[in-house]
């Protein structure tokens, strides 16, 4: 979205207000919030010339988006599990990682034993070696990282934690890719 607003002022064109609404969400969303590790300079100067043309304040837009996308219980366990599920093969082991965002603790908390409960299923389905979800507070900044499976010294030495119940509370971890994904593919090097 960022992108497509720097194609607009490269092409001398006026961004309609509908659509900077639109990329400013898409930006909201994608950083979310402007809190993760992957958002740029470039994102929060876009967002604020965005919500300008718009006429819409960024950080409420955003917040109002991420309650109404969250709504953790109109959804089945199962389609929350896959509804941001990502699957990584390093050859000698393979790893699902899914992921959810609300700004709303008590949302998040309220599903993780029934999500615990879904992990044991698909673990128990031998497609993967490590199975984790991320419950990301974005209010709070950070994650519950639930795992399955024989994980918990895994977890325990990549995030330096002690973790207990298959569960455990990373502050300021946001990103998937960025946070979670390399160190725990570091770890399992070491460990492989």
């Amino acid at each position: 979205a960022t992108l497509i607003a720097q194609l607009y002022h490269e092409n001398d064109l006026p961004i309609p207000a509908g659509i900077a609404g639109l990329l400013c969400c898409a930006i909201m969303s994608d950083t979310l919030m402007l809190k993760s590790p992957t958002c740029t300079e470039q994102d929060r100067r876009t967002v604020t010339e965005l919500g300008d043309i718009a006429g819409v304040e960024p950080m409420g837009l955003a917040l109002r988006m991420f309650r109404a996308g969250s709504e953790l219980k109109k959804k089945t366990v199962e389609e929350l599990f896959y509804q941001d599920f990502k699957r990584i093969n390093t050859g000698k082991a393979s790893i699902g990682i899914g992921q959810i965002n609300s700004p709303d603790a008590d949302e998040l908390l309220s599903i993780k034993d029934s999500m615990q409960q879904y992990m044991q299923i698909v673990m128990s389905e031998g497609n993967f070696d490590y199975l984790l979800f991320m419950l990301t507070d974005i209010s709070r900044e950070g994650t519950w990282l639930l795992f399955a499976g024989d994980s918990n010294e895994l977890i325990d030495h990549t995030f330096q934690v002690q973790s207990k119940s298959g569960f455990v509370y990373l502050p300021g971890i946001l990103s998937r890719k960025k946070q979670i994904v390399p160190p725990l593919l570091n770890a399992l090097k070491q460990r492989l």
